[in-house]
């Protein structure tokens, strides 16, 4: 085909490898779709790849060589290990590893500077590192079924996050820092092990759709989990804690009666 006859010679070659070791051919395709198996070729460069449910045991290790990868769609195989060489795709923008057999993600996660999306759904994850939160124009993070127990403070660190999946779960504690995802519009929590939430998702203001269902609520949760966004987050805001940092010298104490100030807060 003419876009194979256009790349570069390198990349031809790395492609070509990689068919050898699926045993398979990948066609050209105009996208990268949830059931891709083919490749995304601009000018000279392969910019995406599907490898969608040929039974993968592996990621071929050739395939961290496509520098200039974009998407990468590696969903239903049976893929136990994601290896620290997915730092390497600097350029990669989606990632797509669903339906695998991973148990862990590598630190290096973290180092994948243009990353915006990425799906872990049904896996068998059981924790997440915290380098995740390095990944500073992540958009949209799917961790649907799988095992986790908790989610990385880091997330607060996650700015333009937008969406947050974490239905099917064994998740018993949200941090305090899910409050500082500000650009946060769907939050799914369903069918996890939560007796409450961290009255800091009040500053969640542009958010727009939550799912709580099927958790074990407890106290007052039982009842505010039924309330519309708008009027629970107005709850969350009232129980919230607010912290107050006084500077003074040890001259000003009695003066500006401190020590009375901070017994009243």
């Amino acid at each position: 085909m003419e876009e194979r006859e256009n790349l570069d010679p390198s990349q031809l070659q790395i492609l070509e490898r990689i068919e050898e070791t699926i045993g398979k051919h990948l066609e050209h395709v105009e996208e990268i779709g949830m059931d891709t198996l083919g490749v995304k070729i601009e000018g000279k460069n392969i910019v995406g790849m599907g490898l969608f449910g040929i039974n993968l045991i592996e990621i071929p290790d050739t395939l961290f060589g496509l520098k200039y990868l974009e998407e990468l769609n590696l969903a239903c195989n049976k893929i136990k290990i994601l290896p620290e060489k997915i730092s390497q795709l600097r350029v990669l923008k989606e990632l797509e590893l669903g339906l695998n057999n991973l148990t862990g993600l590598p630190a290096s996660i973290g180092n994948l500077p243009l990353l915006e999306r990425i799906s872990l759904e049904q896996n068998q994850l059981g924790e997440i590192p915290e380098t995740m939160g390095n990944l500073e124009h992540l958009r949209e993070l799917v961790l649907n079924e799988n095992n986790l127990q908790s989610i990385p403070s880091s997330f607060g660190k996650l700015k333009l996050l937008e969406k947050l999946e974490l239905r099917s779960n064994k998740i018993n504690n949200i941090p305090e820092e899910i409050g500082d995802i500000k650009l946060l519009k769907s939050l799914i929590l369903g069918s996890n092990q939560l007796k409450l939430l961290p009255w800091s998702i009040w500053s969640l203001k542009n958010l727009n759709y939550l799912n709580l269902d099927k958790n074990p609520w407890e106290g007052e949760w039982n009842a505010l989990v039924n309330k519309d966004i708008p009027t629970l987050l107005e709850i969350c805001r009232k129980r919230a804690n607010v912290y107050i940092f006084i500077s003074h010298t040890v001259a000003e104490f009695e003066k500006y009666k401190i020590k009375e100030l901070a017994d009243f807060l």
